[in-house]
């Protein structure tokens, strides 16, 4: 019984974050400088990038057991984005807009790249 409580209060106790009911998870980070990089390479790096966030979003179509999260994708606002994408669902997203506005009156994070959506 105490087992079930605990398991019962650690659900209740989650972050309304998009990969707070995965199992496993991986992040993707492409790290490179880009003064050392012309023009044409960091448009090729993008669209590598681009191709890779675009064969995930499909995953989902395809596995229904499969989630993608773009919650930590800082450069995902320069494509356009959806915050019940980036944040696992509408209700997460609701959920994490709600609470922003209570905790951060003076929208502190303005700056941050999902503050246009939050």
């Amino acid at each position: 019984a105490a087992l079930g409580s605990s398991n019962a209060q650690a659900q209740a106790a989650r972050i309304p974050a998009g990969n707070a009911r995965c199992q496993f998870f991986a992040d993707m980070i492409v790290a490179y400088d880009g003064k050392d990089r012309s023009s044409e390479e960091r448009k090729q790096i993008q669209t590598k990038v681009d191709a890779i966030v675009g064969d995930a979003k499909k995953l989902t179509a395809v596995d229904r057991n499969v989630q993608v999260d773009f919650s930590a994708t800082h450069s995902q606002p320069r494509r356009g984005c959806e915050g019940s994408e980036l944040f696992g669902g509408k209700v997460e997203y609701e959920s994490i807009k709600s609470i922003k506005r209570k905790v951060d009156l003076l929208n502190r994070f303005r700056c941050h790249p999902f503050g246009t959506i939050l």
